[in-house]
């Protein structure tokens, strides 16, 4: 076999941070989806995400 494939696709995502768990951490939920097309084939993929990471610093 011998050739060349392209397969163009799209995604897009989006997060929010819901909750303080304390010492400087947040919480966040992210949603996330796309598709990748073959030109024979559609392959949409999705997925949900928690994130626990560092919460930058507020001046009050």
């Amino acid at each position: 076999m011998s050739g060349r494939l392209t397969a163009p696709g799209a995604s897009l995502s989006v997060g929010y941070a819901l909750f303080d768990l304390g010492d400087g951490l947040q919480g966040a939920v992210s949603v996330g989806g796309g598709a990748l097309a073959s030109g024979v084939r559609l392959y949409p993929w999705g997925q949900v995400a928690l994130t626990i990471a560092p919460a930058p610093k507020r001046n009050k």
